[in-house]
């Protein structure tokens, strides 16, 4: 794997880490205007390719008044697992 791709593994890794498990209360979130540039933001869509085999990130990201929504998905070849797909890319 060449240096970009570890780069972009990794960032994909600490952003799932930053916002994993996440359903929680924010407060007010401004505008929609504002919520809207946040959840664009916050959203990720990551793609690499290692050894012949496509894997991917896509981070989503949905802010409402109150609340703040993640769900992170990982993928092999369009077979979803989960972020050891990308922690086992770093060994």
């Amino acid at each position: 794997m060449n240096y970009a791709d570890r780069t972009k593994v990794v960032e994909a890794i600490a952003h799932h880490d930053s916002l994993r498990s996440s359903y929680f209360w924010s407060g007010d979130n401004g505008d929609a205007q504002a919520r809207s540039r946040w959840e664009g933001y916050l959203s990720r869509d990551v793609e690499v390719e290692v050894a012949g085999h496509a894997y991917r990130y896509e981070a989503s990201v949905q802010i409402s008044r109150t609340k703040v929504y993640y769900r992170g998905r990982f993928s092999k070849n369009g077979v979803i697992g989960t972020v050891r797909l990308f922690k086992g890319l770093l060994r």
